[in-house]
């Protein structure tokens, strides 16, 4: 009889438990929990790794002509039975001032020592240096440094690169906050026209648990009325500091593919993972961190003076105009697409601006492309 009456009592308590529904929130509650939130983390230096995969591969379909060059048509597709998925990893160490310096460095394994490239955005421009190649650029900067995946603001505090989620919300009127029954905040902005990256609509889940930093992220654009995922990052781990905020150390982002005939399909994923024994947060950085000097010898692109040269004596790191008064071999970028002053055929200048393009956009992108190249 006992018996009977317990399990009488646990069947009502199951059936009688109210299910807590979602409760809306006013947005300008939620984006003051996520700004204050983001401000937990006011400097980093990490060391971290990024593995990235790909169940699905391109394959040619076609060709199209593109000024005058047969260009390859390529499409997401399934692998064969008994494929190998692609991967590769990459290396970083990350950087970043309560100012908003950033320093990237790139290495080719996890033991190495020191890096094959390295990005500084010291508050006055962007200095790229590859030191075992002596080239080196100089750019103002603008948009993200790194993809989303890769980059550690992206996983708390920026979208696209360096645009504040913050900011995004508070740009776009069409906002929602919601309180799910756990605690966490979703805030919710559909794709807004004439708006910061109005194509694309953004989830993003506040975890309660941690801080409300960002927990879950989707980014999605509109297929015929119909939402379209286009990309999602979870937080898988987390780590605490001594002053009790939270801090991501290991975040999976998954890209989907948006057109027939695998729309929906994952077509790459990234997984990163920080170095927490190498990595330190709300610590002070040294000033000189966000120095970036060009040794003696080194062949710069400098796009803001539209200049290349050879550095002269040793740079200081922080003189721009002093920098390009000691260097070396000048040569005007614009000089080389001037027309003649005589005596030369208008085919002869426009090889010469050819070789220029090639020229120009071999030195300066010759830093982006060696950064890129994969560690497998």
């Amino acid at each position: 009889m006992r018996s009977s009456m317990l399990g009488t009592v646990a069947i009502l308590a199951v059936c009688c438990t109210p299910v807590i529904a979602q409760q809306q929130m006013p947005p300008e509650q939620a984006f003051a929990l996520f700004e204050q939130a983001t401000k937990t983390i006011t400097s980093l230096d990490v060391v971290m790794q990024v593995r990235m995969s790909w169940p699905m591969k391109h394959v040619v379909i076609g060709t199209r002509t593109i000024e005058g060059q047969q260009v390859p048509i390529t499409e997401w597709a399934e692998r064969l039975p008994g494929e190998p998925q692609k991967s590769e990893q990459h290396f970083y160490r990350q950087v970043m001032s309560p100012s908003g310096q950033r320093r990237i460095e790139y290495f080719v394994s996890a033991q190495a020592a020191n890096p094959r490239a390295i990005q500084v955005l010291d508050g006055e421009a962007m200095r790229e240096l590859e030191p075992d190649l002596r080239l080196g650029a100089i750019k103002p900067h603008k948009g993200r440094i790194l993809f989303d995946a890769e980059d550690y603001s992206a996983f708390f505090k920026t979208e696209f690169g360096n645009m504040p989620w913050v900011k995004i919300f508070r740009l776009r009127p069409t906002m929602t906050a919601t309180l799910e029954p756990d605690g966490a905040v979703l805030i919710h902005s559909p794709p807004t026209p004439k708006t910061s990256f109005q194509n694309y609509g953004f989830r993003v889940w506040l975890d309660p648990h941690h801080g409300m930093l960002p927990r879950k992220v989707e980014r999605y654009v509109l297929d015929s009325d119909a939402e379209l995922l286009w990309s999602d990052a979870y937080v898988n781990k987390w780590h605490q500091l001594p002053s009790g905020a939270w801090a991501p150390i290991e975040v999976t982002t998954t890209n989907y593919n948006r057109k027939d005939p695998h729309k929906g399909r994952a077509v790459n994923v990234y997984v990163a993972k920080v170095d927490v024994a190498r990595s330190k947060w709300n610590q002070p950085i040294p000033p000189a961190t966000f120095v970036l000097a060009f040794p003696k010898g080194t062949q710069v692109t400098d796009l803001i003076r539209d200049v290349i040269f050879t550095t002269g004596d040793e740079d200081s790191g922080k003189n721009l105009d002093r920098l390009l008064a000691d260097a070396q071999n000048v040569a005007p970028l614009r000089q080389m697409f001037e027309p003649p002053a005589q005596n030369r055929s208008p085919l002869f200048w426009w090889i010469v601006a050819l070789n220029g393009v090639v020229m120009i956009g071999g030195l300066a992108l010759a830093f982006f492309l060696r950064r890129r190249a994969r560690a497998q």
